[in-house]
């Protein structure tokens, strides 16, 4: 190799490990709960009746049906019957 090219390389290398180390350590450090500035949630009320809990458990129900492949293994492994439990 070249001493031109010894002195390119050289240094892009230590830069990019340099700056996988940074975001290696900033990526996995322990994130504090309290730190996170979530909004806060306002406290408002859900006229909700029986009927549209019906629809929205239906539409869970169908939608779980229709996409979660695991109903069938869940029976014949631990004896549990999320159809006939509906």
């Amino acid at each position: 190799m070249k001493k031109r090219t010894k002195f390119i390389f050289i240094p892009l290398f230590l830069t990019l490990v340099t700056i996988g180390v940074f975001y290696f350590l900033y990526y996995f450090k322990p994130r504090d709960i309290n730190t996170i500035n979530l909004p806060e949630l306002k406290d408002k009320e859900f006229n909700l009746t029986k009927k549209d809990y019906i629809e929205d458990f239906d539409y869970a129900y169908d939608t779980l049906n229709q996409y979660y492949p695991y109903f069938k293994i869940n029976k014949e492994l631990y004896g549990i019957d999320w159809h006939y439990n509906k």
